[in-house]
């Protein structure tokens, strides 16, 4: 309505103020193209009125457009513009801001921190000197950002505290959500599961009371994450079905694709529970719901260009062809999962597809087929110094050489993973591990004493079946300790009689 009323007095200053304060909305909003269009069209006005100081405000807001989407090197080249002539202008407020915008830039997506944190600092100073105390709130919050992306996260609380306090004193509520969302994300990333649930709740009503619906969406994606860390599966996808609304609902595509292909990874990791546990109804619902959700996500991922994201998707597809027995398929998916991952140099996609094909060579008898899959994936364990994973693998890849008649080999590698053992810091694994990893050592230890009694060295398989029990027993873990003395008992009766 501004704009028709200026369009009808003719009163082209004001046609152009009001477009770039439009642009200013779509850019809160997150919907960039449109923040664009209209930025354009008011800084060519700005330029035809010879209005410098309209013009650095509207190039500033450009290259946050470009920053949002990710055109790094195009956003610098703007800011460098609007730093230039605010400075001319002497516009000490703008200045500031467009510094601050810069250290984004250079604070997270190049990854040049002491760079970011230099150029927030010096506007940090200027918003001081000024009394521009809201934008000196969202450069609190930026510094955070940065001092937590650094892993420093008690420095990167302080910096957030700031912010908290500052933006709760000038009533900026899109400042103090924003702020509660980098603590939580700070207490999310130190382990500090309850207390980052406690302040996301707390930010979640302010965040939509402000209706930013990219915070919003944010909030709901880390609580649906910290849940899945705490081993509620069910809490995790109901939250994270609840954010893949909010994208929907808000045309956040990027963010769709990302729920989209977490809901993948959730449904195909319980999937994995129940089949394992023989529930094979409820393991078949959520295989074929994976299904579905690959049909989402591949068109999707195909253009946005998230060639890592169709990676996975189909080697979560191969699991699910796996478990309705059409092995073809499955062997054709993960192949194509595997390549386009060598493509863009993923390890982790990589690994995922190979683990599907180790699954299908794996069923069909195809043990020389595993053993080099199994030996390409602690190639990649241990270029990720992933130790817990090495191990896992190496104790795989032992019992394969077991069948195999391969008893030497299977000793060397259980070997080399009761050496890594002791290096798993296993309280920093997600909860969901940490029992797992637990019983690595117990594993490694009965199935070395398995490859011993193959080569019947009794007195080496029982000595290591005995020192599995022990582990068992020294961990209080009775489902541990009975598997330990199944095994002990299986040796006694085979061996000894």
């Amino acid at each position: 309505r501004v704009l028709e009323l200026r369009r009808q007095q003719n009163d082209k200053a004001g046609i152009a103020q009001t477009l770039n304060n439009i642009g200013e909305v779509y850019l809160g909003l997150r919907l960039d193209d449109k923040a664009d269009k209209v930025l354009q069209q008011a800084l060519v006005l700005r330029r035809e009125l010879k209005d410098r100081a309209g013009v650095g405000e509207t190039l500033d807001n450009l290259g946050w457009v470009y920053y949002l989407k990710d055109e790094d090197n195009k956003a610098l080249q703007t800011f460098q513009q609007a730093l230039a002539i605010r400075r001319e202008v002497k516009d000490r407020t703008g200045e500031a801001k467009t510094l601050s915008r810069m250290g984004s830039v250079y604070g997270f997506d190049l990854k040049q921190y002491n760079k970011g944190l230099e150029l927030l600092n010096q506007a940090l100073a200027i918003q001081e000197q000024v009394g521009d105390k809201f934008q000196a709130g969202s450069t609190l919050n930026r510094i955070a950002s940065v001092y937590r992306n650094l892993d420093d996260y008690p420095r990167a609380l302080l910096w957030a505290q700031k912010a908290l306090s500052l933006n709760q004193e000038v009533k900026n509520r899109v400042g103090e959500g924003t702020t509660l969302l980098i603590i939580g994300t700070i207490y999310y990333f130190q382990g500090k599961y309850d207390l980052a649930l406690q302040v996301l709740q707390q930010a979640l009503p302010i965040v939509r009371e402000s209706e930013i619906r990219l915070n919003e969406y944010q909030i709901l994606g880390l609580m649906s994450s910290i849940y899945f860390a705490q081993n509620k599966l069910e809490t995790a996808l109901e939250i994270r079905q609840q954010a893949l609304a909010v994208a929907k609902a808000n045309q956040l595509r990027p963010q769709e694709l990302e729920s989209l292909n977490l809901l993948l990874n959730y449904y195909a990791f319980r999937a994995s529970r129940y089949k394992s546990r023989g529930l094979n109804s409820l393991a078949k619902a959520d295989y074929s719901r994976m299904m579905e959700l690959v049909q989402q996500i591949l068109p999707l991922a195909r253009e946005l260009k998230k060639r890592d994201i169709e990676a996975n998707a189909l080697a979560y597809l191969g699991y699910a062809y796996i478990f309705f027995g059409d092995y073809q398929k499955a062997e054709t998916v993960s192949q194509q999962a595997a390549n386009i991952a060598r493509d863009i140099k993923s390890l982790d996609k990589e690994k995922n597809a190979l683990n599907v094909l180790a699954s299908i060579y794996d069923d069909q008898g195809k043990n020389r087929q595993v053993v080099e899959i199994r030996l390409r994936e602690i190639e990649i364990h241990r270029a990720q110094k992933d130790q817990f994973s090495e191990v896992s693998e190496l104790v795989t890849l032992g019992s394969v050489y077991i069948v195999l008649g391969e008893y030497q080999k299977a000793i060397e590698v259980y070997q080399q993973a009761l050496a890594i053992v002791p290096k798993i810091e296993i309280a920093k694994l997600p909860p969901v591990l940490q029992e797992e990893a637990l019983r690595l050592e117990i594993d490694a230890l009965g199935d070395l004493s398995h490859a011993y009694n193959g080569l019947g060295q009794y007195d080496k398989a029982t000595d290591f079946a005995q020192q599995a029990l022990q582990k068992a027993q020294t961990l209080g873990k009775p489902n541990l300790e009975a598997e330990a003395l199944l095994k002990l008992a299986f040796l006694y009766r085979n061996t000894f009689h």
